[in-house]
């Protein structure tokens, strides 16, 4: 893949004559085609403009002749390539019965689509045994979004690609996935596919053997033998190469300094520090970066790279064992139905030797907008935190609480953790430690601290959301151009995804509400109740005695300041969005050029680094 221009320059929208051809020349038909783009604008050619527009079609429409399911039935655009049980449980019959998949007996488990949005990833049953833990059938995971995949660069390295935010590197190929296992290497669940090399492009082939078959003997129409009945087909060259331009074209194009650590102006990767117009945002920032939180080691600059000594703006996306799998005991208890302890993607080495499970480190700037976090959606949303009160305030404060809890703070990578953070040169250079009790945290850091760290993260998503929809109109003039020529080519799907952004810019400054009294329950009478599961016995500390018998560690959290996050902003967003719509609906460039400059104040008002105008 290319690497991204991270330098940006504010300039007149493209014409066609301007534009420089991708890749130095034409994409040749059965090559996997790269992005090359600079963050203000697209800059894309025509022929790769109609690839988008194609691997969308394919995304949203395209069945492989199988089970009825699309791409987007388990990964939604509005929803930022998403699915959440609350979007579930408003769908209708129709779209409920594909979700679940009830033409296709045991390749989905009802209670963890409905209840956790957790899907089958690997094949066979899924009903897995409740009594042998020993036997853990198949493994439930959530369902990813699919961008920013365009983060990707070099150099690569074993484990390792330059923030990849959703990807782990491996060797000269990105592993995509929670574990850097979802492109598929070998034959997939019985099915040989010759384009299963582990790329990005050969990746939905592996998705379609898993989700869309009309049966579990999963032949492919490719293999199928005489007599043999298809349960779906493998996509075409040219749909993976669509596919493939498409998944890259999604999502956020920069990632800026939170707060710079290079000091030579002449290093390619020097900036400047991001500072936030709230005030409880921008002491967030603080919070974020410090020893006491450890945030930024793993999730340096809110993006997925991993830098503790780093003085570049992305680190290395690496595998890493948070012990967030053991959760799936809780959620066990919680459900009554036995889910499985995933432990990841098993990884070996190139050139052998030993190798491990772990999981990705993921972006927060995206998972800021989610509803459920982690791959077996261990915290999960409601509109005053989780069903299960461990999640307290639900949303991205809810999650950050895991980590002040077991079992993070009993995991390998938490002791190797306070390893890098007594070294003075890493974190925050205080030599300070992680705390691990989260009471402790509130007393050391103040009692709005999580919620104070919750406005930087929700201001930082906001800020790049409206970032990435000036590419998206720069685009979407770009296509006004074109179509004006006579050439066929979609007008609105930029802007689309613009619409989506600015959604995402709504929820995530919406007003936190504050669950009143007290906010976990799981000291006393144990998770939902369940102490028990039947055909698997007794859940240690889930029962009356409490996890571990340790007192309700979220009796002092407040999920909020109490103060407005952006409010203003908030209340112009549905009015621009209309404005962009019309504009598109028209195809009036000077109005779209309007409402683009409109979307910079409103970035410039969140958020405000001298890295851009």
């Amino acid at each position: 893949m290319t690497r991204l221009d991270r330098r940006t320059e504010l300039r007149p929208a493209p014409s066609p004559r301007r534009r420089r051809a991708a890749l130095g020349g034409k994409i040749a038909v059965g090559v996997a085609a790269c992005l090359v783009v600079t963050p203000a604008a697209a800059d894309l050619s025509l022929e790769q403009l109609q690839m988008i527009d194609r691997g969308f079609e394919v995304f949203t429409e395209e069945t492989f002749d199988g089970n009825g399911r699309t791409c987007k039935t388990c990964h939604l655009p509005e929803e930022q390539y998403n699915i959440y049980p609350s979007v579930i449980a408003k769908m209708s019959p129709s779209d409920k019965a594909l979700v679940l998949a009830s033409t296709v007996p045991q390749l989905e488990n009802d209670t963890w689509v409905l209840e956790r949005a957790l899907f089958n990833v690997e094949g066979g049953l899924a009903q897995p045994p409740d009594d042998d833990p020993g036997t853990h059938g198949p493994f439930f995971r959530g369902s990813m979004t699919v961008g920013p995949l365009a983060r990707l660069d070099g150099p690569f390295a074993p484990f390792h690609g330059a923030e990849g935010d959703l990807t782990t590197v491996f060797g000269p190929v990105v592993r995509v996935g929670w574990a850097g296992n979802a492109a598929p290497t070998n034959p997939h669940h019985g099915n040989i596919d010759p384009d299963a090399d582990g790329t990005l492009r050969a990746f939905p082939n592996g998705a379609i053997a898993q989700h869309f078959p009309k049966t579990l003997a999963r032949v492919a129409a490719q293999n199928a033998g005489p007599g043999e009945t298809p349960d779906f087909r493998f996509a075409t060259p040219q749909e993976l190469d669509d596919l493939d331009i498409f998944s890259q074209w999604l999502g956020r194009r920069e990632q800026f300094f939170l707060k710079n650590r290079q000091t030579d102006t002449t290093h390619p990767d020097f900036g400047f520090e991001m500072f936030f117009k709230d005030a409880g945002a921008e002491a967030g920032k603080a919070v974020y970066l410090s020893n006491e939180a450890s945030c930024n080691i793993c999730h340096q600059h809110g993006g997925a790279g991993f830098g503790p000594t780093s003085t570049t703006r992305v680190g290395p996306n690496i595998l890493q064992h948070s012990d967030v799998n053991h959760e799936a005991e809780r959620l066990s208890a919680l459900t009554g139905v036995f889910l499985p302890e995933d432990e990841g993607g098993f990884i070996v080495p190139p050139g052998g030797g030993g190798g491990f499970e772990a999981f990705n480190i993921q972006p927060l700037i995206e998972a800021t907008r989610k509803e459920i976090f982690f791959h077996n959606s261990a915290i999960i949303s409601t509109k005053y935190g989780g069903g299960d009160d461990i999640e307290a305030c639900g949303g991205i404060e809810g999650a950050s609480t895991f980590y002040f809890r077991e079992p993070f703070t009993t995991s390998e990578i938490h002791t190797a953790l306070q390893g890098l953070l007594s070294i003075p040169a890493n974190g925050d250079r205080s030599g300070n430690q992680h705390i691990d009790e989260l009471d402790d945290f509130l007393d050391a850091m103040g009692e709005y601290s999580i919620a104070e760290m919750g406005r930087t993260l929700r201001a930082m998503s906001a800020f790049y959301s409206l970032r990435d929809c000036e590419r998206l109109i720069d685009e979407t003039i770009d296509r006004i151009h074109y179509y004006n020529q006579g050439e066929n080519v979609r007008t609105d799907l930029a802007a689309m995804h613009c619409g989506f952004n600015l959604d995402d810019v709504v929820d995530v400054l919406a007003p936190r509400k504050q669950k009143s009294g007290h906010l976990g329950s799981y000291g006393g009478g144990g998770y939902g109740g369940y102490g028990t599961l039947p055909g698997y016995g007794a859940f240690p500390g889930y029962g009356g005695g409490g996890m571990n018998g340790v007192e309700d560690p979220f009796t002092s959290l407040k999920c909020d300041t109490g103060k407005p996050l952006y409010s203003i902003q908030r209340f112009q967003i549905p009015s621009l969005k209309w404005r962009m719509e019309f504009a598109v609906k028209k195809r009036d460039v000077y109005l779209l050029q309007q409402v683009r400059s409109h979307i910079v104040a409103l970035r410039r008002s969140i958020a405000y680094t001298p890295e851009l105008p």
